[in-house]
């Protein structure tokens, strides 16, 4: 069915002059509408129509009724409209579409760029480093808090580090993501300046880069070299030190070799803090001092001793064994009789044993024992009071609680004493010769003091050195 020519275009489309607009007719100036219409951008892609086909057209198709035009795709055409592939890239396509990259880039602009992308690498790392700062104290948190009786406490870790690997990886490529867009700007850049800057523009700035990188590298090699050489300086300087040191130490001349070891002993250079160990034990043992000598020399640690050095070193280690076990026997055998000696011509003490009460020289006590209690820490413990007799007169009184003498009474010049706190202090108290050290006094006579304090106190009034 035809057209009227007073259609809304005015018979503008009736391309075969029939005073008809058809339907083929109506389709093809449609298509050459929507082709007249687009976007300037799209310019580079045309709709190519074959004019020839068109022609023919023209003469014999546009002549069809209404009723030749095909109404469907099934019906077969007898012109067909060829359209050429559009190939504009969209804007997703084109990298860093949101920044406009000018054709032509002068040197000015280009180093702008370049500052820019080094700003924006900056600030991301600052960020990136703030936002990491989190998770990382909480992995190291973790590993501080790592209890190795715990069984659960290395898998709560383990989840731990995971998670933060995790957040900091995000963490990361989100920071990337940020800088690639500054990246893609400045390869593109780049790529602008290069197409339109003169030659000799070029080869200037070409040149002053290879100056630039010149230079960097020629101060790195140059601190390189100087690491290497302080380095290999100050390793020689060692490696002298420690061998006069040796030297010093065959020879038996101690002191000197501790100052040498001494000067280095921060560098912590092979085995210089055991060698001084090593001389302080040897001093220690040419004044006599064995105890000292051998604890002294148990604190070293040698790894890097010759076998000559490390057999010497033993055979020492085997004289301190012997003198120590011979002192400790000596004192063992000596505190033994001086405790017999202070029980048999002494009286009852505070701290003596209550199974020794009749050993004293005031001989074996009344047979009446008194007893009264004692509250100590909260509890109450029975307390035994032996009585001693002379010509039936009582001169001493001793009480014991826990099996400890804790209070004395002595009348025998018709004078009472009270002793309320362990002493030992008496003219009957330990003797201090042959200990080296209070510690060893206290070890032998602790049951005579209240504490350490009090028996190095005793050691030092008494003559100990």
């Amino acid at each position: 069915m035809a057209s009227n020519n007073n259609d809304l275009f005015g018979g503008l489309f009736d391309f075969n002059g029939d005073g008809k607009t058809d339907i083929g007719e109506e389709f093809l100036a449609y298509k050459i509408f929507e082709e007249c219409t687009k976007d300037d951008n799209d310019t580079k892609s045309d709709v190519d129509l074959d004019f020839e086909d068109f022609e023919e057209l023209e003469d014999d198709d546009l002549s069809l009724n209404d009723a030749d035009i095909p109404l469907s795709p099934s019906n077969n055409s007898n012109y067909t409209i060829k359209q050429l592939p559009q190939n504009h890239p969209s804007p997703k396509d084109v990298p860093n579409s949101e920044k406009a990259i000018p054709t032509e880039m002068t040197l000015e602009e280009y180093k702008a760029v370049r500052k820019r992308f080094l700003s924006d690498c900056i600030f991301s790392l600052i960020i990136g480093l703030i936002m990491c700062f989190v998770p990382a104290l909480v992995i190291w948190a973790a590993f501080k808090s790592y209890d190795e009786k715990n069984s659960a406490s290395g898998f709560v870790i383990a989840v731990i580090l995971i998670v933060g690997i995790v957040v900091i990886g995000a963490i990361i490529k989100a920071i990337a993501s940020q800088i690639s867009p500054s990246w893609t700007h400045l390869k593109l850049s780049k790529k602008a300046y290069l197409n339109t800057a003169p030659e000799e523009e070029l080869k200037a700035e070409k040149s002053k880069r290879k100056k630039a990188t010149v230079t960097v590298i020629a101060c790195i090699g140059v601190a390189i070299i100087s690491l290497i050489v302080f380095s290999i300086v100050n390793t020689a300087h060692l490696s002298l030190t420690y061998k006069n040191a040796e030297q010093l130490i065959e020879a038996e001349n101690y002191q000197d070799a501790t100052e040498l070891l001494k000067g280095i002993e921060e560098s912590s250079y092979k085995d210089t803090s055991a060698l001084i160990l090593l001389c302080k034990s040897h001093i220690e043992y040419d004044k006599g001092r064995y105890v000292d000598a051998y604890y002294t020399l148990k604190e070293a640690v040698f790894r890097y001793q010759t076998t000559t050095q490390q057999s010497k070193i033993s055979s020492f280690k085997s004289v301190l064994d012997s003198e120590y076990k011979s002192y400790i026997k000596r004192m063992s055998e000596r505190q033994q009789q001086e405790y017999e000696n202070k029980i048999v011509n002494g009286v009852p003490y505070v701290g003596m044993s209550e199974s020794r009460i009749g050993d004293t020289s005031l001989g074996k006590p009344s047979n009446k024992v008194r007893h009264n209690t004692e509250m100590i820490s909260g509890e109450v413990y029975t307390a035994n009071l032996y009585d001693f007799y002379q010509n039936e007169k009582r001169i001493f009184t001793a009480r014991c609680v826990r099996g400890r003498v804790t209070e004395v009474w002595d009348e025998r010049n018709s004078m009472s004493s009270s002793y309320t706190t362990k002493s030992g202090k008496s003219s009957t108290g330990p003797s201090v010769e042959g200990f080296s050290h209070p510690e060893d006094f206290y070890d032998w006579y602790w049951d005579d003091f209240f504490d350490y304090e009090d028996a190095e106190d005793y050691y030092y009034e008494h003559g100990g050195k």
